[in-house]
């Protein structure tokens, strides 16, 4: 049982639950940070809809019973395609590491 005690940094294993590699990697990080401008987006694609209320939308959404499932299901539609389509872009515009 040798084990370095004196040492308090830890080396990433490449284990899947190693939060060091998901914090140090910069593809991970570039995702992450693309995927969040994707969710801005789509915030604020939502957020317009419902304040120029089109096609009645938010009169629609705001009458229904439970007005905030409808709200989640909406934003949850947009977040998945917006920020799809942000990490898509990201990840079609990295250059080979050749």
């Amino acid at each position: 049982m040798d084990r370095d005690l004196g040492s308090s940094r830890k080396e990433p294993t490449g284990r899947a639950g190693d939060s060091e590699i998901v914090r140090y990697d910069p593809l991970l990080r570039q995702l992450r940070l693309n995927l969040l401008f994707g969710v801005a987006v789509a915030v604020l694609a939502v957020g317009g809809l419902l304040l120029l209320d089109v096609s009645g939308l938010r009169h629609l959404i705001l009458s229904d019973q439970s007005p905030a499932l409808a709200l989640a299901m909406l934003l949850c539609g947009f977040v998945f395609t917006f920020g799809g389509g942000v990490i898509g872009t990201a990840m079609m515009q990295l250059e080979d590491a050749d």
